[in-house]
Formats: C-alpha cells, structure tokens, sequence
C-alpha cells in the first residue's frame, strides 16, 4: 500500500518476484493464454516468516519475533499470503492481528524498541501537515505509542474541516481498540452527530458522563468536569444547524442493496423527457463474440446511466456530460459538457490510444453512475479528444467533483503514469473518501491497484496494489465499490473480490472467483469480453453478496474471512453474453438479472424462483426492487414481477416514450417520479 502517491506500476514487476514473472512469462509465447492467470504481490519467503513468527511465539524470543513481525509490515506492495480456504490475506493486516493477540508485556516491549522510528516519522508528517503520512505513520507503527496519536491527528483534522464521516470513524476506531481518554470522547460525540449517527453520540457523551464524571476535562479554551463538559457539548449539538445528509447517494442506495421506494399507486404517465446534450451512435442489441473478433466490445448498450437524485435535484451522467434537473418539471438547472484532455496530454496520448488499442479501446460502450456526497457531485467522466469529436472517444476518463447546486467543477484527476493507468471502476464514497481502482496495461499484464482519494481535494490517500493479470479488460468497466464498517470491497480486474481498510489500504482479504468458460467448446476462452451491466457489492443479512461478471454463480461471503457460505449457479446461456448481475438486494432475497431474472434465498442460498420472458432476447434492461416489486425493463416494456413469487403483475409499453424497443433502460426512483434512462434520453414516469 503506497499513500500520498501512486507507485509506479511498472516497478511492481521486479518486486514483486517470481510469482508474477511467472505468468508474465506464460503470456510470451505469441497467442493469448485462454485460461487466465492471475498474479499476486507474494513470495515463498514471505510464507516462510510468518511459519517463523509462529516458532518464535513458541519459544518466547520475543525480540526476534518483533524484528521479524516489523519487517514484514515493512514490505512494499502490501504483500499477500494464501490461506488454507484460498482466500488470499493481508500480510501487514495479519501481523497486526498476531501482536494485538500477544500477551500486554509484548506490546510494551514493541513499544519500548519502536517508538522511536514512529516518532521520527510522526513528526515528519506533523511538520507537513500531511494526512496520509499520518496513516502510514499508523499503518506500519499501529502497536507503537505514535499510531493511536496518529489516528487522532487524522481525526482531529477532519473534525476541524467538517469531514465528519471520516473524524468518526477515526474516533471510533480509537474507542475499539485502547481506553478512549475523555476528549476522544467528546471528538467522537460531535462527529458522530455531524455524520448522522446520533445514537452513538449519545453513547459517547455517556461514558464521558460515567467514566469520568468529576475529573477535570478541556472543552475548547474551557476547563471543567466531565459531567459538565458532557452536557455542555450536548446542549451545544442540540443547537447546531441540522447537518446536510451524510450518506452518500450513489449507485448501491443508503445501505447497499439498491432498493426504492415504490411509486406512489396508479398508472404511470410520461411527465418529462431529457435528451443528453450529446449524441452517440447506438449500439445494436448484446451479443458475445470471441476474444479475436473485432466487435468484441459490443454491447446492448453504447452508454449506459444510472441517474441519482433528491427531493432538490436530479444528476444526469450523458456519454460526454453531467446535469442537474429538476425532478418535477426537467428543467435542466446546470450542464457540464465535453470535459477534454489537458492540451499537454493530448499528442503523446493519442500515439498510445493508437498503439494500445487492444488494452485502451476507444469507441466502446460506456456506464456512468454518479453520485452526490456532503453538497458535491462526482463521476467517472469520459474525456474527449476534441470539443463534439468523436474520435478517440473515451481518451481517457477522470474523477470530477462538482458543486451539486451550481455544477462549478472542484477539481478532476487522471490516474497518469507511466506505462498509462485508467481508473477502472465506477467510483464509490464513503468516510470522506472517494473509493475506486486504477488499471494499468503493462508487458503483457494488467496490473491493479485499489485507490482512494480525498472527497475534498481529489489527493490520494492511499493506492494499493493487488497484482495483475492476463487478461486486458481495457475495455470494461469496473462495478462501484462496497463501503461498510470501515472497510472497502472492490471488484479488480484480477477476478478477485479484495477488502481493504478504508483508513489506511492494508489489504485484509483478497478472494479469487474463478472464471468459467464462455462457451461449450473446450478450446473456448475465458471471461466476460464485453462491457457487461456493473454488478451490485451488497451486504445483507450479515454477508456480502457477489455476482461477479465473469463467473456463471452467485456468492454469499463471509465478511471477517472471505469463506463461501453458499454459492448458486446463475440461469444463463453460456452461449449468450450477459453473465447476469447482482441488480437489488432485501433480507430476505438478492435479485440477479441476465436472459432472466432469479430471486435467491438468502437464508438458504437455494433458488426461490425464476422468471424468463416468453421469448429469449438479449434485450433486458437493468432490473431495479420498487418496494415489494421488482420491475424489470424488457422489449420496451416494464414487466412489474411480485418481489416474493416472481408472480407477473402488470406491463407498462414505454416503446413510445423510449424511442424504440432496442434500448437498455436503467431505472431510479425520484419522490413520486420514476427516471427511465436510457439510449439518448431519461424519461421521467409519475403516477396519474
């Protein structure tokens, strides 16, 4: 894990050793491999430490067994080791899970003989003002005195400029793992209230109010006891201005799992249309090929948008912009198009676009899901290589943030490099923190990294590197990521599910799914080779839910290890080219969509029913849960399924509203509107 800055990827070759030469050197012979191989940051000599950390506890040298614990947190590249369920770990996370196990006096012992490279480092990033060297201060020293001062420093930071989400997971995270001091305490009540968990400030205030209720406490410039400063700050909080909502609204919904609230009763009528300020040329229907055809990177859609919105507005990503609308009228209320390359980087990247073709197609079908976060839009935004040209088109695409009320553009970056890197998926937010992933075409190989940038500023906090990969994938894109309990899931283009920590990038799982092969032939190859529908990360029930696009099966992890619970193979057509997405997600099923449409037990992970239409068609849009229905876009009509039988309910026709039956509708509910977006338009239904 690198923060600040982005470790060249080309350097992760050589340093990583013999495990990815390996497959790098399979990729030479001239042909793709038609089986993928995957590639991870590890070593025989890294298995070999941790088996000597385990003699050492043993024995008790407890000084060898710190200086050995110390240089494997040391290693670069965030390393992984494999587990007996194949579920690859974390080595840093697993050290630190191995000392914070260890007897108190060990932890002493570490402290005692690092406290002071902590402390070096500590006022290294103190004199810089520099939160990411914070985090790594805490990263790699978590055991040390410096690490917790670290966390609070990040803390204490963010609380200053309103970063309320990250200020309290920071403050929280310092309660769970040491004895909170009362002004941690007092941080974690105010943040909690500014992010929006108001239990958990009350919680705070409390054990401020128990534990130390007649010591003397610092309020600001004040001095007090802690009953008193308890119940000055809540008075305080009490008269504070409500805070704006601090969940992001975003692909995955508020908790993950992509459900709305249904439409209000009665037939629903066309109220507004919004055409995109730019044209593209449609894509004809999905259809697989194979991985030499030319036309592999067809799609049923040439742009594909999942619009957000609230009660104030609606956010529109089109193939070449960004716009704000009224939900009620349409009315358009700002536009932001035709975001272009920087002139300097216009030369040099066309000659790659035109050499790497292969690994960074252009003309390709596009998705888009921007979501708004704490008063800001961000997304993914496709780059242009001239104003209304469509040349080359995406060049390259960015990470844009945008004022939500005015559309005045905050900042943008481009992932760079040397060899290029891309940022892969759709972006994600959570903790102050925009979370997504950069690949990088480089000597055969596609490596990734998981990245998050500051959701105010657009730096890098940390970027991860996870290994790499044969097949390209340059010409897909890659899901959103999955927020929960201080942790990010990201799908990479390795086929792998990894969890992170959202503080500081140290791997925690990394959970390889494998590829199924595309067709019946044996000599067929592997993987999705086309930009499928982005699947949903969902968590429910206590587990993640998975449908990885590139695996016929449906997966229900468990969070704290990465082991299967249940897996359920998907009703698809092997021959067919939509591998089926995670589309909605309640407690009781999860809802995945392909030719079909199949409701999944979460308790039992058995089918509990599936619907096919009448005739086979790759025409189905995105399917999305409507309170206790799931509607389901088909043909240029909405199929309304019972969410618990799969019973068929009512069809609405929107070929005319549409334009067509040969399109590939998303859909979101506003208030009483419900947004069909899709081709060249966003249609917005409301109820007669």
């Amino acid at each position: 894990m690198v923060n600040g800055s982005q470790r060249r990827p080309g350097r992760s070759l050589a340093m990583a050793g013999t495990v990815l030469l390996a497959a790098f050197c399979a990729h030479e012979g001239g042909a793709a491999p038609k089986r993928f191989v995957p590639t991870y940051s590890t070593t025989a000599r890294i298995s070999q430490q941790l088996s000597r950390l385990d003699r050492l506890a043993q024995q008790k040298l407890w000084d060898e067994w710190l200086k050995t614990y110390q240089e494997l947190v040391d290693l670069p590249l965030d390393p992984v080791v494999v587990q007996d369920s194949g579920v690859f770990m974390g080595v840093r996370y697993r050290c630190h899970r191995l000392l914070a196990a260890l007897p108190a006096p060990v932890r002493q012992r570490y402290r005692l003989a690092y406290d002071g490279e902590a402390l070096r480092l500590y006022q290294q990033a103190a004199r810089a003002l520099d939160p990411a060297g914070m985090r790594e201060v805490y990263s790699r020293y978590r055991y040390s005195t410096y690490g917790p001062r670290a966390l609070e420093w990040v803390g204490d930071r963010a609380l200053d400029r309103g970063q309320y989400g990250l200020a309290y997971l920071t403050y929280h995270r310092l309660t769970v793992d040491g004895t909170p001091s009362p002004a941690v305490l007092l941080h974690l009540a105010a943040a909690a209230e500014g992010a929006g968990h108001k239990p958990e400030a009350a919680a705070a205030l409390s054990r401020v109010r128990t534990a130390f209720a007649k010591a003397t406490v610092q309020l600001g410039s004040a001095k007090m006891t802690g009953i008193a400063a308890a119940d000055t700050l809540s008075r305080m909080l009490a008269a504070a201005p409500v805070a704006e909502p601090a969940l992001p609204l975003q692909f995955a919904g508020a908790d993950g799992t992509r459900r709305m609230a249904a439409p209000q009763p009665g037939s629903l009528q066309p109220a507004w249309t919004f055409q995109y300020p730019t044209a593209i040329k449609p894509s004809p229907p999905f259809n697989g090929h194979a991985d030499g055809n030319p036309d592999r990177l067809k799609a049923g859609f040439s742009f594909l948008s999942f619009p957000v919105g609230r009660q104030s507005a609606v956010w529109v990503q089109g193939p070449r912009s960004l716009t704000a609308l009224d939900p009620e009228t349409g009315r358009r209320l700002w536009t932001q198009a035709d975001l272009l390359l920087e002139e300097a980087e216009s030369p040099e990247l066309r000659d790659s676009l035109s050499r790497n073709t292969s690994a960074y197609p252009y003309s390709r079908p596009v998705q888009a899901a921007p979501l708004e976060y704490r008063g800001r839009v961000f997304a993914r935004m496709p780059l242009s290589y001239q104003r209304g040209k469509d040349d080359f088109w995406p060049s390259d695409f960015a990470i844009a943030a945008f004022d939500a009320l005015k559309g005045t553009l905050l900042w943008r970056r481009q992932a760079g490099g040397e060899p290029r890197s891309v940022y892969y998926n759709l972006p994600a937010a959570g903790a102050d923190e925009l979370l997504t992933g950069l690949s990088t075409f480089t000597g055969g190989l596609t490596e990734f990294r998981a990245t998050a940038l500051d959701a105010g500023s657009g730096e890098t906090l940390w970027s991860t590197y996870l290994g790499g990969g044969s097949h390209t994938l340059g010409g897909a894109d890659g899901s959103p990521p999955l927020v929960r309990e201080g942790e990010v899931w990201v799908e990479s283009t390795l086929h792998t599910l990894t969890a992170l920590d959202l503080l500081t990038g140290e791997i925690r799982l990394v959970v390889p799914v494998p590829v199924y092969l595309r067709g019946k032939d044996e000599n067929a190859s592997e993987g999705p080779t086309t930009n499928q529908p982005v699947t949903l990360l969902a968590t429910s029930r206590g587990q993640i839910l998975f449908s990885p696009r590139w695996s016929d099966r449906v997966f229900a992890l468990d969070p704290a290890t990465g082991k299967t619970v249940w897996s359920v193979e998907k009703a698809i057509d092997r021959n067919r080219g939509w591998s089926g997405a995670l589309a909605a997600a309640d407690d009781r099923r999860a809802y995945v969509s392909g030719q079909s449409v199949q409701a999944i037990d979460l308790a039992a992970g058995t089918i509990s029913w599936t619907w096919k239409p009448k005739q086979a068609t790759n025409n189905m849009g995105y399917p999305a849960l409507l309170g206790d229905r799931l509607y389901v876009p088909i043909e240029g009509q909405l199929q309304i399924l019972d969410a618990a039988t799969g019973k068929e309910g009512d069809v609405l026709d929107l070929t005319g509203p549409l334009g067509g039956r040969e399109v590939f509708p998303t859909l979101t509910v506003v208030g009483n509107r419900l947004l069909v977006a899709a081709g060249d338009r966003v249609i917005a239904l409301q109820p007669n």
